[in-house]
């Protein structure tokens, strides 16, 4: 939430940075102008540009070719950052944060949420308790028979003439201001007045105090409510002046005004006195006049606005996964690959000892498969880096009759494709097609807060034997695979982890891993994610040893805690906290064979 809330904001300031070098341009132009580019810069915190990317990414495209998906490939992550950075972009507060002595201390969200809350709720009561005061006023009105365009009410009270109401505006004068002002500036006070009317300054008006509400904590949003305040009563000095009234008789009103009454308290009810008085009456009295808009201006004006709308919805257009094809397929859940086997046939498996994948060009051979495995092959990317998750149903079919299950969901599958597919489309994108439309398959990533582990050093150091190397596989990077029995010696070693009771967990091996792979393999007996916060890179040797021999051998007794184990013999620690975790979720499943 912090990370897309700062992304936001940054754009959304650049964005009002871009509108300030436009109403420098426009400066001679008239007031009105350059009020409505500071009233959608003001909108634009409300916007956020993954709004108008989203709208690009539902314009129909075709397929991309292969040529152009492999160009896309390498700038895939950068397109979606740059078109998408409320969704793609790091998240912070997902981030573990572990104190001194290894307690989680992720209580700045919570803390920044509070802060926000106290000052949103601050400034909505300083504003209801003006709202209401002038409410009173309105309701203690009278009406005043005249040919305004909009109802006139008489209210008691000092407060300037001013427009009550947004859908339904009420003129508001205060009692006896007919006998203080001249009737040419009375004229030209309610000409003022009406302005504000027509240009609905009111609702644009309250819908900058929203932002000021929401985004109090930005001096920017405060900066752009003056600007606005500012134009505003500028763009209807100059609406007056343009319908007749004389400039010496108009400021002489507006001095009136402010020597006898009070400015309005809210933004949202239009008066005649607001922003820089000097300013105004010193442009009123010398009679300036705005420039119109030449054509080179409004062809300013229209790039730029056009800019602003199309340039994120065709960056949305650009990043729509219909346009990357195959590629966007490894994402959980989408089906957008336009490739398919032209002849998939699909038969149970009786003989579990066959089980094997086969691939050559243009054909993919899978044998006694169960519907797991082949999910496993297909998603293979976020199965490795995620938990994964069962429906309910599935997972009390699987706990409950394991072979009788797994006899009856394995699978030979003989799927035959055009001979230039490449083995990684066929066991990726193509297998998901397949599995989508044959198997009913529907996955989905979610992210979850779940109790987990941190691994950390403890004060006296860590007791880390760094590995042998010998002939160890340097390539471990897939996920962890467990041995019933302690690995062999002397031949060649392979970075593999291994318990001499895989159930009990009275030993555990594990050669040339590093410790974020050791975190993988403590997440089996802890039932918990571990996250690696040790800071400590390479390669090691692990030989745990569970068994308490001081402890009378009863089943309760006869193995020490992991924390324990991990503790005295690693010198690492693992501290308990509640943190985010992302877990791939099969969703649905059905066998391919039922009728």
């Amino acid at each position: 939430m912090i990370p897309q809330l700062i992304t936001h904001l940054w754009q959304s300031t650049l964005f009002a940075g871009a509108a300030a070098l436009l109403v420098l341009t426009l400066r001679k132009n008239p007031a009105r102008v350059r009020y409505g580019i500071w009233f959608i810069a003001s909108a634009k915190f409300l916007i956020p540009f993954s709004m108008l990317v989203g709208l690009g990414t539902l314009v129909p495209r075709h397929a991309a070719t292969p040529a152009i998906q492999t160009r896309w490939m390498a700038n895939v992550e950068q397109v979606e950052q740059a078109a998408q950075p409320l969704a793609t972009l790091p998240n912070l507060a997902a981030r573990v944060v572990i104190t001194a002595e290894g307690t989680h201390q992720n209580y700045f969200q919570a803390s920044a949420l509070a802060l926000w809350a106290s000052g949103f709720a601050a400034i909505a009561i300083c504003w209801l308790a003006r709202w209401k005061r002038i409410l009173a006023l309105r309701r203690s009105a009278v009406p005043v028979s005249t040919k305004f365009p909009v109802p006139v009410m008489s209210a008691p009270g000092l407060l300037e003439p001013g427009i009550f109401g947004i859908f339904q505006p009420v003129l508001l004068l205060p009692e006896g201001i007919g006998d203080q002002l001249e009737c040419a500036q009375l004229d030209a006070i309610l000409a003022h007045e009406l302005c504000h009317v027509r240009r609905r300054d009111n609702l644009t008006s309250a819908i900058h105090m929203t932002v000021q509400a929401i985004f109090w904590f930005h001096p920017l949003v405060w900066w752009l409510g003056a600007r606005l305040v500012d134009e505003r009563e500028r763009a209807c000095d100059e609406e007056v002046l343009r319908l007749g009234n004389k400039p010496q008789v108009y400021a002489a009103g507006i001095l009136s005004v402010c020597k006898l009454y009070a400015e309005s308290p809210l933004a949202c009810v239009s008066g005649v006195t607001g922003a820089d008085l000097k300013k105004r009456i010193q442009m009123i009295v010398s009679g300036h006049s705005a420039r119109k808009l030449g054509f080179a201006r409004k062809a300013l004006l229209a790039a730029a606005a056009t800019g602003c709308l199309a340039l994120p919805i065709l960056i949305g257009v650009w990043s729509v996964p219909q346009m990357l094809g195959e590629l966007r397929a490894y994402v959980p859940g989408l089906q957008t690959s336009t490739a398919r086997f032209h002849s998939v046939s699909i038969t149970p498996c009786k003989d579990r000892s066959m089980a094997g994948v086969s691939l050559s060009p243009g054909r993919l051979v899978l044998t006694c498969q169960t519907w797991v495995g082949l999910i496993q092959l297909a998603w293979s990317e976020s199965v490795d880096k995620y938990p994964q998750e069962l429906p309910d149903g599935l997972r009390e079919a699987m706990v409950g009759k394991p072979a009788a299950v797994a006899v009856r969901n394995r699978f030979n599958i003989e799927a035959q494709a055009d001979d230039g597919a490449n083995p990684e489309l066929m066991e990726g994108p193509m297998l998901q097609a397949l599995l989508q439309d044959r198997f009913a398959v529907k996955v989905h990533t979610e992210s979850r807060i779940v109790p987990m582990y941190s691994l950390s050093v403890t004060k006296s150091g860590a007791k880390l034997q760094p590995s042998k190397g010998g002939n160890c596989r340097e390539d471990l990077d897939g996920p962890l695979y467990y041995l019933p029995f302690p690995p062999m010696r002397g031949g060649g070693k392979r970075c593999v982890v291994s318990g001499a009771d895989t159930l009990l967990y009275t030993q555990m091996y594990a050669q040339g891993i590093t410790l974020q792979h050791f975190c993988q393999l403590l997440e089996g007996p802890l039932q918990r994610p571990v996250v690696d916060k040790t800071g400590i890179s390479g390669r090691f040797d692990f030989n745990l040893g569970f068994a308490d021999k001081s402890t009378p051998p009863s089943l309760g007794q006869l193995y020490r805690p992991l924390p324990e184990v991990v503790q005295a013999q690693l010198g690492l620690t693992l501290d308990p906290f509640t943190g985010p975790r992302e877990f791939f979720v099969i969703d649905q499943v059905k066998s391919p064979l039922q009728k």
